[in-house]
């Protein structure tokens, strides 16, 4: 299964997860370890496979809670997978350590989510985004330098001479332009983007995914771009994996997963858009009521089941594989068969953020 969910992906793949698992041990008083409690572990990635292709970007959203950024974060190495493996141009980088791993890291970046405190406050702009080189001890003149900064800066549109200004200096969306600018500095080829537009004011956010966008097609980047927001993945991606109580209960391409959801989680998530009509209405089957599980006591069976409004006898025993329903469209459901006739087209579809 998971050597079809990888050639569900581009053919030429920069990285593939593989039944990727990250546990945390909960910290036990000393009244458990007397007892022999039995010990309890957070699963907040648990058995997660997917590839991503050269030039293209994947799409990740889901509640707060499910997983997402400790699934970005576990790609990178910055946390070290519990179980399964991590490819990175065709490499198992989850072997590797010491300076091997560091010489990958060079082609693998990340923007948080909020510049603020991913920014030292006490760094001047110019040694925060030429931190990377000295981190991995890039040794070039310092004409090289200047040139890099130069380059680095107009790609994100900032001006050369706010070198020398402090991060509080800078509004919010030139603040994220920095981290952009920091990323951008080694020449990665694969970055993760954790919901970088979602501290920002909406026009804010239409100027940085623009951004985001032309500075892929100039340097043909991958993005795994993290995001609770469904509009604002549609508009960056070209596939979109969804993702609930640290699984990937869907993936497929955009369009099709938001036309013809074939998981109701996904139906939940599109239904729950706000749109701007004050006569439409959620159907009550479609809306998303309680709260994601917690990834210490899951649920058994489909961990969707307690919130799902068409949920049977089976979805509460038996988990769901991740399957292709239709070709490049995979489902963690056992009646996805049937939501294939149940297609919508909301708004959504048809708005984009302006360029």
């Amino acid at each position: 299964m998971v050597e079809q969910v990888q050639q569900e992906g581009a053919v030429d793949s920069i990285l593939e997860a593989q039944d990727l698992k990250k546990y945390y041990k909960v910290r036990s008083g000393f009244t458990d370890r007397l007892t022999n409690k039995e010990k309890l572990w957070v699963k907040a990635v648990d058995g997660v496979s997917f590839s991503l292709g050269r030039n293209e970007t994947l799409g990740l959203v889901g509640e707060s809670g499910s997983g997402k950024t400790t699934l970005g974060r576990t790609v990178l190495m910055l946390q070290r997978p519990t179980d399964g493996k991590v490819l990175f141009d065709g490499k198992d980088i989850t072997k590797l350590k010491g300076e091997e791993l560091r010489r990958i890291r060079k082609n693998m970046q990340i923007v948080f989510q909020n510049p603020m405190s991913s920014l030292d406050p006490r760094q001047r702009l110019k040694d925060i985004v030429l931190e990377p080189l000295r981190a991995f001890k890039e040794s070039r003149s310092d004409s090289e330098i200047k040139s890099l900064l130069r380059a680095a800066l107009k790609s994100v549109g900032l001006p050369e001479d706010s070198t020398m200004r402090f991060p509080h200096e800078f509004s919010g969306g030139q603040r994220q332009r920095i981290a952009i600018a920091r990323a951008l500095i080694l020449n990665p080829s694969f970055i993760v983007l954790d919901e970088p537009t979602s501290a920002l004011d909406s026009s804010i956010q239409t100027q940085i995914l623009n951004l985001l966008r032309r500075i892929q097609e100039e340097r043909k980047l991958s993005y795994l771009f993290i995001s609770h927001n469904v509009n604002v993945v549609k508009y960056m991606a070209e596939r979109m994996a969804v993702m609930y109580g640290g699984k990937i209960v869907e993936i497929g391409r955009v369009r099709d997963v938001l036309e013809t959801p074939l998981h109701p989680y996904t139906l939940a998530l599109i239904s729950s858009v706000p749109q701007p009509d004050p006569d439409r209405k959620i159907a009550s089957e479609d809306e998303l009521k309680g709260e994601v599980p917690s990834a210490v006591r899951i649920p058994s069976g489909c961990r969707f089941h307690p919130r799902c409004p068409y949920a049977e006898e089976v979805c509460s025993t038996t988990e769901p594989e991740l399957l292709e329903v239709r070709s490049g469209h995979w489902s963690a459901c056992h009646f996805a068969d049937s939501f294939q006739n149940r297609a919508i087209r909301p708004k959504i579809m048809e708005e984009s953020p302006k360029q």
